[in-house]
């Protein structure tokens, strides 16, 4: 195992150990033929003295944040073909770049979806109509639910940025459909719940079968 994963995994054992029904998360950067690519990791304990870790690379969202600081019309360029869903929005919470990601991920098209506010998508965030709340949230992650066209919601992990125009602030959002994850994550708490049931009901069994062997060791004992 390279250095930094053994480091992380020391990190996410002492986390875990305290916090067994915690999700440690974090971020993290390796070199790969010849580049510096990103990921980010969660480690999740199954049963006692097990963990699982999954990684996902995020290099793509890394490069767009990048780009952004370096010029807005080279991060409106990568955004229109980025993976992710992106959404621009006003200080107010309307809509104004929707890229093709989220035209699939959300079902709308972007000349349907402009104008429109950034809650009918992403109802679970509170519309406050105050700026101050957004800045409160840029440079963020976290997650949220997403509301589809056709009305389905479904999981996401929301990157949250800032940048400042000449009609005034505006804030991207980079959305990700975390559908799969939240499965998977489900399966192993299933899976680690399930192992724990197993080992309450091997403990028993043995209980029982000691507690037999020793009535029928005192029975043997009175002939």
């Amino acid at each position: 195992m390279p250095p930094y994963l053994s480091k992380l995994a020391e990190e996410a054992i002492g986390y875990l150990s305290i916090k067994k029904n915690q999700v440690f998360w974090k971020e993290y950067e390796y070199n790969s033929t010849d580049e510096v690519r990103f990921a980010e990791v969660r480690f999740v304990v199954i049963y006692e003295g097990y963990i699982v870790s999954t990684h996902r690379d995020i290099t793509e969202r890394k490069r767009l944040e990048a780009a952004f600081l370096e010029s807005e019309s080279r991060f409106l360029s990568m955004a229109q073909n980025a993976a992710d869903s992106i959404v621009i929005f006003n200080e107010s919470g309307i809509i104004q770049f929707f890229n093709k990601a989220a035209e699939i991920s959300f079902g709308y098209k972007q000349e349907e979806i402009l104008s429109r506010e950034i809650y009918g998508i992403l109802p679970k965030l509170v519309n406050t109509g105050n700026a101050n709340a957004w800045e409160n949230l840029a440079q963020s992650q976290f997650e949220s639910q997403g509301l589809r066209k056709n009305g389905d919601s479904f999981p996401c992990d929301i990157s949250v940025g800032e940048f400042k125009t000449n009609t005034g602030k505006m804030f991207f959002g980079i959305i990700r459909d975390i559908t799969i994850r939240r499965q998977q994550e489900e399966e192993i708490f299933h899976y680690r719940n399930h192992l724990e049931e197993l080992v309450e009901q091997q403990t028993l069994d043995l209980k029982i079968a000691k507690e037999v062997a020793e009535e029928a060791s005192q029975m043997k004992s009175l002939f």
